[in-house]
């Protein structure tokens, strides 16, 4: 199992809010499992849901992380007239573990893969990720994780369960 996580990126289904689309991340073989809780999102869970042990959660703040039953934290610097901004940091236990390049909502930057691939150290690659570019932004970033939320979803928060499978299916290549 370490050599196959070693070999591959992490994949992350995020803007989760539903048990029957944490289940279905799960089923499909996602790592990390993300949960807004920033109240001003359109994909904010009311509060981090139980995953099983084959995933790991991961609270989504802007600005600063509080106490949740996630593993990790990922941090979005708060901007003003943002949602949030496009860095982010992911955290377990408050120590640094990788960098988060994520676009703003409905941004377009040539890029942002680019900038993503330059960065030292584990990349978290985010941004209109799904089954029809993953596999590409995989090849060009070598990422440690890629993290995929709008472009598998039928509204906000709510999971197309066939763009789930098919995004992990081709992260896995």
């Amino acid at each position: 199992k370490l050599v196959e996580l070693l070999r591959r990126p992490l994949v992350k289904v995020c803007g989760l809010t539903r048990e029957e689309d944490v289940a279905v991340a799960a089923e499909a073989g996602a790592d990390l499992a993300g949960f807004v809780l920033a109240p001003e999102s359109p994909r904010a869970a009311r509060e981090v849901l139980p995953v099983p042990e084959s995933l790991l959660a991961v609270a989504v703040w802007v600005g600063k992380a509080e106490e949740s039953e996630a593993t990790l934290d990922q941090v979005h610097e708060r901007v003003e007239g943002a949602l949030r901004g496009r860095e982010a940091v992911l955290l377990r236990e408050g120590e640094r573990v990788a960098t988060v390049h994520d676009l703003p909502w409905e941004d377009e930057d040539p890029e942002h893969w680019a900038r993503a691939a330059a960065t030292e150290g584990r990349v978290v690659l985010a941004g209109r990720l799904a089954a029809d570019n993953v596999g590409e932004a995989i090849r060009v970033v070598r990422p440690w994780a890629v993290d995929a939320s709008s472009r598998l979803e039928i509204a906000p928060g709510i999971k197309d369960h066939a763009k789930v499978r098919a995004y992990v299916e081709a992260a896995r290549g």
